[in-house]
């Protein structure tokens, strides 16, 4: 294996398993913001380090990894420029979920075509195993997009937080303020009934 492949396989790898905790992070509503840092460098990173071997042509390895690169764009414009507003909470969910989709798609075709065990069950890349494994991941992710959309609300809970706490703030200001001016009320009454005589 020389050094270029190892280092993409690798980064790949990581990609994966911080996918699948961003993933988790969808269906439970956390941010998981380091991951999430991971998961976006690795996964361009994985595109990007793709492009680096001999070129013999278009391959699908070639349009899979230009389509990462396209699909990365918006997802990650999604979460670091409009940080999950209003559309683009959606946009960055499908995005990361798709990205995931494809990274686990090329780890399946690899794997049946480099483990010896995996490639005498799908030599030709083909066969019923590798069909149903590909089909597997496919229903996952869809599964995975669709509760992650109802469930992945962060700005909404942010929101509801920022407006509880101003909220508060607004508040303790008018409290504040009304002592302050009833304060005033007293002083004045208090002047009017005992006036000072000037002599």
């Amino acid at each position: 294996m020389s050094g270029i492949l190892f280092i993409h396989v690798v980064i790949s790898l990581i990609a994966i398993v911080s996918g699948v905790v961003v993933a988790q992070g969808f269906l439970t509503a956390n941010r998981h913001d380091r991951s999430t840092m991971v998961y976006m460098v690795t996964t361009i990173l994985t595109s990007l380090t793709g492009f680096l071997f001999p070129f013999h042509g278009v391959t699908p390895a070639i349009i899979v990894g230009s389509l990462c690169v396209l699909i990365f764009i918006p997802t990650a414009l999604a979460r670091y420029r409009f940080h999950l507003a209003g559309i683009w909470r959606a946009v960055f969910v499908v995005g990361a979920l798709v990205l995931l989709f494809f990274n686990c798609l090329v780890l399946i075709i690899q794997s049946f075509q480099k483990i010896p065990v995996l490639n005498v069950l799908a030599p030709n890349g083909n066969e019923p195993p590798i069909v149903a494994a590909q089909l597997a991941l496919l229903v996952a992710c869809l599964l995975v997009g669709y509760f992650s959309i109802r469930r992945f609300r962060p700005r909404l809970i942010g929101i509801s937080s920022d407006f509880c706490r101003l909220r508060s703030g607004i508040w303790d200001a008018s409290a504040r303020l009304c002592g302050a001016f009833c304060d005033h009320l007293t002083l004045v009454s208090g002047c009017r009934a005992h006036p000072r005589h000037i002599h």
